[in-house]
C-alpha cells in the first residue's frame, strides 16, 4: 500500500491532478485479517466498500459473478423492446434493430465472462438472436488465442505471472482458487488448438504427433494406432537426422504415403532458427477470426444434434 500511495502521489504531483476521496474506495478479500485491514485503511485514508459498482454496465466483483448479476442484461433488452413497441415500429423494423442493437448489448460482457445458460435462454425467449452461447464461447476462445500466441497485452502478462502458463499453451489444469476467467480460458484451450497450426522453425517445442504442424494432428487420425511407441512424446526436431534431413528410418515402416508427402513438403527444422510460429489456419493472414470460429462451432453443434 505504501508503494501504491507513493505512486499516486508522484502521478498527482506530475500531472497536477488529485485523487477523488469520494470516488475512491477499497474492497478487501475475506482472507484479509482485521489487523491488516485496519492498517491498509489507515495508510490509504480511503473508505471501505463491499461493492465497487459497475464499469460499462458490468458488475465489478472480487469473485465469480452469479446468475443474479446478469439479470440487468434481460432488463435492458426488455426495456429496449418495450420502447420500440411504443414507437409503433413494425415487426420487420424491430427485427432489424434487434440484430444491430440487442445483439451488441451482451458482447462486452461475453469477452471476459461466461454468461449463465439460464440468462441466455431468457434473452432468446424475449427476442431470438444468434446463438449467444456459441458467441460467448468464441469470445473466450479469442482470449485463449492471445495466450497461445504470446500476446503483448498487459492482462496476458498478469495471467502469465499469476498462473505460470507452461510453454506453448500447455495447461497443467486449473485449481479451485483460480479466477473464473482463467477457468473458462482453460476449458477452451483444446478447442483453440484445433484452429491453429504450427509453422516449424527450430521444432524444439512442437510435439510431432500431438500438435498440428501438417494441417492436422497425427494422433487424432485413423493412423493413431500405427504411431511407433518410440515417437510418443517426440518433438518435430527429433525427426531430423544428422544430415539435417528427415529421418525416414523412423517413419518409413508405418507412416502412410499421404503423411510422408505432407512431411516432404515441409523444410526440416533447424536449431538456431527463429521461434516456431502458431497461426490461425482459417484465414489468409493467420489472425484469429471470430466469425470463422463461430460458424465452425455452429456447424459442429448442428452435426451433433443430427447424430443424436
Amino acid at each position: 500500500m505504501e508503494c501504491v500511495m507513493r505512486t499516486l502521489n508522484m502521478f498527482c504531483n506530475m500531472s497536477g491532478k488529485e485523487v477523488s476521496q469520494e470516488k475512491t474506495s477499497l474492497l478487501f478479500s475475506k482472507n484479509v485479517n482485521r489487523n491488516m485491514h485496519n492498517k491498509l485503511v489507515n495508510l490509504s485514508g480511503y473508505r471501505v466498500t463491499s461493492n465497487l459498482g459497475k464499469y460499462l454496465g458490468v458488475p465489478i466483483r472480487g469473485k465469480m459473478l452469479r446468475k443474479n448479476d446478469f439479470n440487468y442484461l434481460v432488463d435492458q433488452i426488455t426495456a429496449k423492446l418495450v420502447s420500440w413497441k411504443k414507437n409503433r415500429l413494425s415487426f420487420a423494423g424491430r427485427i432489424t434493430l434487434a440484430k444491430s442493437v440487442i445483439e451488441a448489448m451482451p458482447i462486452y460482457l461475453m469477452m471476459t465472462n461466461r454468461i449463465p445458460k439460464a440468462i441466455i435462454n431468457e434473452i432468446h425467449r424475449i427476442q431470438w438472436l444468434r446463438n449467444l452461447e456459441s458467441l460467448n464461447t468464441t469470445s473466450i476462445m479469442k482470449l485463449g488465442w492471445k495466450i497461445a500466441t504470446n500476446a503483448k497485452d498487459i492482462w496476458y502478462e498478469v495471467m502469465y505471472d499469476k498462473y505460470v502458463i507452461q510453454e506453448e499453451f500447455k495447461f497443467s489444469g486449473m485449481k479451485a482458487g483460480d479466477s473464473s476467467l482463467w477457468k473458462e480460458i482453460t476449458k477452451v484451450s483444446k478447442d483453440v488448438h484445433k484452429f491453429g497450426c504450427w509453422h516449424v522453425r527450430d521444432g524444439t517445442r512442437i510435439c510431432a504427433c500431438e500438435d498440428n504442424w501438417l494441417g492436422e494432428e497425427l494422433q487424432h487420425n485413423a493412423i493413431q494406432h500405427l504411431i511407433s511407441n518410440n515417437l510418443v512424446g517426440a518433438r518435430v526436431v527429433d525427426l531430423v537426422n544428422n544430415q539435417r534431413g528427415w529421418s525416414w528410418s523412423l517413419l518409413d515402416s508405418w507412416l502412410p504415403m499421404k503423411w510422408k508427402d505432407k512431411i516432404c513438403a515441409c523444410l526440416p527444422p533447424c536449431i538456431g532458427q527463429d521461434a516456431n510460429q502458431f497461426y490461425f489456419a482459417g484465414t489468409a493472414n493467420g489472425e484469429f477470426s471470430l466469425k470463422k470460429v463461430y460458424q465452425t462451432i455452429e456447424v459442429d453443434d448442428i452435426s451433433h444434434e443430427n447424430d443424436d
